[in-house]
């Protein structure tokens, strides 16, 4: 979802964000065993919480944790294309 600033709603600005609480997207991916692409689409879907420093997307630990968690209760599904789509 964008907002009317043309940003994300489930993005924000952080610069006072804990870092040893921060994952990477590539880190995310590797944790999920998702592409890289897979977990940019869910930041931008607003399925996983992120934040914006020095222009890079980092995802709080709690936001793989709670997408997880909604993943094991049936709350939470990646759609995967089609064969030879």
């Amino acid at each position: 979802m964008v907002s009317s600033e043309g940003r994300d709603k489930n993005v924000s600005d952080a610069s006072d964000a804990d870092p040893e609480k921060l994952m990477t997207v590539r880190e995310v991916a590797q944790a999920l065993r998702l592409s890289k692409m897979t977990v940019y689409r869910l930041i931008h879907e607003g399925q996983l919480a992120a934040i914006q420093q020095d222009g890079r997307f980092r995802v709080p630990r709690e936001s793989v944790r709670a997408l997880l968690r909604a993943g094991a209760q049936g709350n939470w599904t990646v759609q995967l294309p089609e064969p030879g789509a």
